[in-house]
């Protein structure tokens, strides 16, 4: 799946947007290369209305936003991805609602 790169605001405001800041505490972010067989077409994963891939303009600002996003609540490890881990991806770690 080839992502076109987007800016730091329009990766927030699509994380937003998807998952509220409410929801946080119960979603994961992490970064990947943007050539992860996790990205294929074909992986359950990246058509999982649950899951959210955007790439950044760098392995930086993908950090970046990793640990702000960790810093707000979500889950993550602040040492996973690469230097070329460009894609910024988050899920819900329990996709069920609740009452």
């Amino acid at each position: 799946m080839l992502l076109p790169a987007k800016s730091k605001t329009d990766i927030v405001v699509s994380v937003i947007m998807k998952f509220p800041p409410r929801e946080f505490s119960d979603c994961y972010v992490g970064v990947m290369p943007d050539n992860d067989p996790r990205l294929s077409e074909n992986n359950t994963l990246v058509t999982n209305r649950n899951c959210l891939y955007e790439k950044a303009v760098s392995a930086d600002v993908a950090q970046e936003l990793k640990k702000k996003f960790i810093d707000l609540g979500m889950q993550g490890t602040l040492n996973e991805g690469s230097g070329n881990s460009t894609v910024v991806y988050v899920y819900k770690t329990n996709p069920t609602a609740k009452p």
